[in-house]
C-alpha cells in the first residue's frame, strides 16, 4: 500500500487475544495547539510541558508515548514598528474566528448571537477598562464595514424582474420596498447603490444538547481602541504576546476562539473644515442618550440637542427628516443568565438630516466621525456624518460575506502527503466511473460472459479524462472484475 492508503484506512489496533478492537491515532504524526496562560505561570509551563511522556492509556501495541515541543510563536506585526517619537491615539485591530462564536443575545427570540462584537466584550478580552472601544463589525481586507442606514430599501425582484418591469414602463416603486435591515454590514457607505453583507451564523450545540447560533469559522471582524499613547502601546504588545482568545458564551467548551491582530496605530487626526447646508447624521452603535431627567430618551428632540453641542451651536439647528427605530439594551452582551435592567436606545443604523435653521452653511467637520451620548467606551453612541447632498433614499444590494483565506506554509512530507491524496481520490473517481460503465453493460447482458471484451474506446477516454498515467490494462481489470462477480455477490 501507499503512504497515503495507509492514511486513509482506519486507525486500528486489534486485540485477538481479548477480542476486542481499539481506535487509536498512528505514530508519526503531529498535532499542535495553543496554551494561553498567566503571565507569572509562562515560564513554568515552558518547563513542565516537555516532561510530558505519554498521553491517554496503554495496551497491547499502544505505548502512548509523546514527544512535546513548545514554541512561543510571534507574529509578525507592529510590535517592532512602533516608533518613540509618535504620539499614538488609535489603534485599528482584527478578530478572526477560528471556531464558531457565539455573542449570546439577552431576550431574543431563540438563541441567537449578535451579529457583531460589542465593544465591552473587546474591552474585557483585551483587559482595557480605560479605553473606548467601538464595536468590531464585519471586515475585508482590513476595511471595517458599518450597519446599513434604515434609509435604504432592498429590491424586492432580480435583475431580469427588474428591467423587465421598468421596461415596461410599470411604476418603479413597485419594485422596491422600504424595510428595516437590522444585522446587515456595508463597506460603500456613502454610494447611491451599495453592497451589504450579512453574518453567517451556523448551529452549534453545548454539553447539554442545547442549541445556540454562532458566528461561523473564517469571519474576520475589526473594529478601533481609542485610548492614550501608553495604553496603545500596551495593548499593541499584549496582542502580540497573545494574539489567541477564547470568548463569548460557551468559551469554556472550546468554542468563540479567535486570532486578534493589530493592524495599524494612527496619531491623533488633524480635523479639516467641511461644510455643509445640510446633513446627515447616522448612528453606527446602538445609541444611548439621557434626557434632563436622567433617564434615556429616543426622542428626536434630545438627539438633536447632542449633535447642537458637539458643534456649539445650541438652539440654531433644526430637523429636516429622520429613518429610526428603537432597541432595548440589557447589558451583558454574551451572559445568557444577566439580570440587568433594559434601557431605550436608537437602533444602529438610524439616520437623522440636520440643517441649519437660518439655511446657512454649517462646517461639521467636529461629527464626521465621533461618539455622542452615553457608554462611549462599551462602543455605543459613535456616529458618522457626512453632506446630505441630493442623496438620501437609497438602494441596497446583498453580497455573498468574504471569508479569510487561511495561508499554510507546507514541508515537503505535506507536499507528498497531498500529491498521493490526489492521485488516489482521482484513481478512486476512474475506478467509479468504469465500474458504473460494466454495472451497465452487465444489465444490458451485451454478450455471453465469455464472449464480453472491455469497450477499450470508452475505457481510454476515461483514461483521458481523469488519469493518463494508469494503464489501460487497469481499467480492464476493473472492469473484468465486475462483470466476474456473481449476483450472489
Amino acid at each position: 500500500d501507499t503512504e497515503i492508503n495507509e492514511i486513509m484506512k482506519s486507525l486500528e489496533v486489534v486485540n485477538n487475544e481479548e477480542n476486542y478492537v481499539i481506535r487509536c491515532i498512528k505514530k508519526n504524526l503531529c498535532f499542535g495547539a495553543y496554551i494561553e496562560p498567566e503571565e507569572d505561570r509562562l515560564e513554568e509551563l515552558l518547563l513542565k510541558l516537555p516532561e510530558i511522556k505519554k498521553l491517554g492509556f496503554t495496551d497491547k501495541n499502544i505505548s502512548g508515548e509523546v514527544k512535546l515541543s513548545v514554541v512561543k510563536e510571534k507574529q509578525k506585526g507592529l510590535a517592532s514598528e512602533l516608533r518613540e517619537e509618535c504620539d499614538y491615539k488609535r489603534l485599528d485591530y482584527s478578530f478572526m474566528i477560528m471556531t464558531p462564536m457565539c455573542l449570546y443575545a439577552p431576550f431574543a427570540d431563540g438563541a441567537k448571537t449578535f451579529s457583531y462584537i460589542p465593544g465591552s466584550v473587546v474591552r474585557e478580552i483585551l483587559q482595557i477598562p480605560d479605553a473606548l472601544c467601538t464595536n468590531a463589525y464585519p471586515s475585508s481586507d482590513g476595511n471595517r464595514m458599518v450597519p446599513v442606514p434604515l434609509c435604504c430599501s432592498v429590491v424586492k425582484l432580480d435583475k431580469g424582474q427588474l428591467r423587465y418591469r421598468l421596461a415596461s414602463g410599470k411604476d418603479p416603486k413597485r419594485v422596491e420596498q422600504d424595510v428595516t435591515l437590522n444585522g446587515v454590514f456595508t463597506e460603500n457607505f456613502e454610494d447611491r447603490l451599495m453592497n451589504y453583507y450579512t453574518p453567517e451564523v451556523v448551529k452549534i450545540t453545548d454539553r447539554n444538547g442545547k442549541t445556540y447560533d454562532a458566528l461561523s469559522v473564517g469571519q474576520v471582524f475589526g473594529g478601533s481602541i481609542y485610548a492614550d499613547d501608553e495604553t496603545i502601546r500596551k495593548i499593541v504588545k499584549h496582542i502580540y504576546d497573545f494574539p489567541i482568545k477564547n470568548i463569548g458564551y460557551l468559551s469554556d467548551e472550546g468554542y468563540g476562539e479567535i486570532y486578534a491582530i493589530a493592524d495599524r496605530v494612527c496619531e491623533e487626526e488633524i480635523k479639516k473644515e467641511y461644510f455643509a447646508k445640510t446633513f446627515d447624521v447616522v448612528c453606527l452603535s446602538d445609541t444611548v442618550i439621557y434626557n434632563d431627567e436622567l433617564m434615556s430618551s429616543v426622542r428626536e428632540e434630545d438627539f438633536l440637542s447632542e449633535i447642537e453641542y458637539k458643534l456649539g451651536m445650541q438652539g440654531r439647528l433644526k430637523l429636516i427628516g429622520r429613518y429610526t427605530d428603537i432597541c432595548n439594551d440589557f447589558g451583558s452582551a454574551y451572559n445568557p443568565v444577566s439580570e440587568c435592567s433594559a434601557i431605550r436606545c436608537l437602533l444602529k443604523g438610524s439616520v437623522f438630516r440636520i440643517g441649519a435653521k437660518d439655511g446657512g452653511v454649517i462646517d461639521i467637520s467636529g461629527i464626521r466621525h465621533t461618539f455622542i451620548g452615553e457608554r462611549n467606551k462599551e462602543g455605543y453612541g459613535e456616529i458618522m456624518c457626512y453632506d446630505a447632498g441630493n442623496v438620501y433614499y437609497r438602494l441596497a444590494e446583498h453580497r455573498p460575506m468574504p471569508f479569510y483565506h487561511m495561508r499554510y506554509t507546507l514541508a515537503l512530507t505535506d507536499i507528498k502527503i497531498g500529491a498521493e491524496l490526489g492521485r488516489f481520490m482521482i484513481t478512486e473517481m476512474l475506478r467509479e466511473r468504469v465500474v458504473n460503465l460494466a454495472k451497465v453493460d452487465k444489465l444490458y447482458e451485451r454478450g455471453a460472459l465469455g464472449q464480453i471484451e472491455p469497450p477499450l474506446d470508452i475505457l481510454y477516454l476515461l483514461k483521458a479524462q481523469y488519469d493518463p498515467l494508469t494503464d489501460v490494462e487497469v481499467l480492464k481489470k476493473w472492469y473484468m472484475e465486475y462483470m466476474e462477480e456473481t449476483d450472489d455477490n
